[in-house]
């Protein structure tokens, strides 16, 4: 990774494997020459996408009003919400994907510019080591609700679906019929869980890319003045430090619209999903295999919003670190300009950046906390009812 003294690395390596899922989803095009092939392509991307994001949640929205044992309806709501949910996850990702191709251009320029000092470089090294870690721990626990999901439905002694849903034909009428539906609905719920592992894990990582960039750019402004260059140089340092933190804020909104609709849906879910699991665990599951698979499941709502919530919260507090990095440099030995530019510069940083949910909810630790309370207040509520 070092060869004389410069350190090669790329920062947004950290998302091949989001990229790669979304070649399978079409999100992520594959260039052709050959027409045949794009005909075929666009063929395979409506077909995929017309019965995992279309037919899929149609199925369960219209079975939903054809249920009356409790089991079966928690069951289809808590599914009815994640693929809907995951539904509109693909539509946000196809919409705003050219924002995607936008932070990775800057990402270069970001990656050139710490290439050659090992204090910036570390940190985009650390942040790539990070997401591989998150990444393996997600593909784990979303890998382990399959198998468990998988076995909750063999391990039955009779023919039923994994999610109650409505076929216009008797889906149990014979061994053929009910392996084909059974089959179409484990592989779309595959699709749906390998789904939200990439939309569940990009939104922190494009957080968390943004924060370690602003942590970059404070160790530059910081040196400022304290090396052997001229003032004129110095003021240009600062010129390329304001470029570069405009570039940042445009990709804090590119970001901010890229994620807030799917995680103001998702916060939403959460408590629905979280309720209806536990009661499912306390009073329906069968078999240790569907326990598992309802404790899993709940560990996977967790999992889906807290990782954003936190790095949404350190990118709120390494925001207020670029103002102190601007007092640490050297600016009481600069030019009268530079003076000025900091001044103009310090007054820019001074404003309140979060990531906003919706228009409405931070994206933070505190409204992290704040739906895992309303979700326990609820379930109690529940329970007392029950009772």
């Amino acid at each position: 990774m070092e060869k004389n003294g410069e350190i090669n690395f790329s920062s947004f390596d950290a998302f091949k494997p989001h990229f790669q899922f979304w070649t399978f989803l079409g999100a992520h095009p594959i260039p052709m020459k050959e027409m045949w092939k794009k005909y075929l392509l666009k063929i395979y991307i409506v077909i995929l996408h017309f019965l995992i994001c279309v037919y899929y949640p149609i199925s369960l929205t219209l079975g939903f009003f054809q249920l009356r044992e409790t089991k079966d309806l928690l069951l289809n709501m808590s599914m009815m919400f994640s693929i809907n949910i995951c539904a509109l996850k693909v539509a946000c990702l196809f919409i705003n994907m050219d924002g995607f191709y936008k932070i990775r251009e800057f990402s270069k320029l970001f990656d050139n510019k710490s290439r050659y000092n090992s204090e910036e470089s570390s940190l985009l090294i650390e942040f790539q080591r990070k997401c591989n870690f998150y990444f393996k721990t997600y593909f784990a626990l979303y890998f382990s609700i399959i198998v468990a999901g998988g076995f909750s439905v063999i391990n039955y002694d009779r023919r039923r679906l994994q999610y109650p849903a409505y076929f216009p034909f008797d889906w149990s009428a014979n061994a053929t019929i009910y392996g084909v539906v059974v089959g179409y609905q484990f592989f779309g719920w595959c699709i749906h869980v390998l789904g939200n592992l990439t939309y569940d894990t990009y939104p922190p990582f494009l957080i968390y890319i943004l924060t370690q960039y602003l942590r970059t750019l404070c160790l530059r402004i910081s040196r400022i003045g304290y090396d052997e260059r001229t003032k004129e140089e110095n003021h240009e340092l600062l010129k390329s430090a304001i470029k570069d933190h405009q570039i940042i804020l445009e990709c804090f909104h590119t970001v901010n619209k890229t994620i807030s609709p799917t995680l103001f849906a998702q916060f939403i879910a959460t408590g629905v999903n979280i309720v209806s699991s536990l009661i499912l665990t306390i009073y329906f599951s069968e078999d240790v295999f569907e326990r598992a698979y309802f404790i899993l499941a709940i560990a996977a709502v967790i999992f889906e919003i807290i990782l954003a919530c936190f790095y949404g919260s350190i990118f709120s507090e390494v925001v207020d670190h670029v103002p102190r990095a601007l007092y640490s440099c050297s600016w009481y030995t600069q030019s009268k300009e530079f003076k000025v530019d900091l001044m103009i510069f310090l007054e820019n940083t001074l404003r309140n950046r979060e990531f906003v949910a919706g228009g409405l909810i931070p994206i933070s630790l505190a409204s992290f906390m704040k739906i895992m309370k309303s979700t326990y207040s609820t379930f109690t509520l529940l329970m007392r009812m029950t009772e």
